[in-house]
């Protein structure tokens, strides 16, 4: 949907332009522009919020992101989530909303993330699985790359095989929540 609230399909030759509102439905997404994949799993949404030369803000509504950036690629990408923002990540990244107040960033490059009720700027480690929930923690979350979106996404074939899709659960362990594709 565009900024207007006027519907549209994403055509070959569409031009990306500020507010617009992109979202999957019963099959995982992928735009391929450039040297970057952007990739929304099944039921997900994402709004362009700014589009300035090289730097696109892009806010996650519900669902699972992946932005694929190859690393020499000139295009940087910042991401609003529940007003906290991930940004100076040089290649990829990964987001799934679990609820309203819960996420999960899977960082495969570091970056930086600031949350909304703080000043500070937090360093995301390289090849690290966090989750938000009030604060940012380092957690474990099993076979987070064997979801295909994450498998189909980080290759670099321009056509993408959909197979079907793993279901991902998360689970109460004691004092931890325990996440991933089964």
């Amino acid at each position: 949907m565009d900024k207007y609230g006027n519907k549209f399909t994403l055509g070959q030759n569409y031009i990306l332009k500020n507010g617009d509102f992109l979202n999957s439905v019963d099959k995982n997404s992928y735009l391929i522009f450039n040297k970057t994949k952007l990739c929304l799993g099944k039921n997900s949404s994402i709004k362009i919020k700014q589009i300035k030369s090289n730097l696109i803000t892009i806010e996650h509504v519900k669902g699972s992101l992946l932005i694929n950036n190859q690393e020499n690629n000139k295009l940087n990408f910042k991401i609003e989530i529940f007003d906290n923002l991930i940004s100076n990540f040089k290649n990829k990244i990964y987001t799934k909303k679990l609820n309203k107040k819960k996420f999960i960033l899977k960082s495969f490059s570091n970056a930086n993330f600031k949350p909304n009720s703080s000043q500070n700027i937090i360093n995301v480690k390289k090849n690290a699985t966090y989750i938000f929930d009030q604060i940012l923690k380092k957690n474990l979350v099993k076979n987070i790359l064997e979801s295909p979106l994450i498998k189909n996404c980080l290759t670099n074939k321009k056509r993408i095989e959909t197979n079907h899709q793993k279901l991902f659960r998360c689970k109460p362990n004691f004092s931890k929540l325990i996440c991933g594709f089964q």
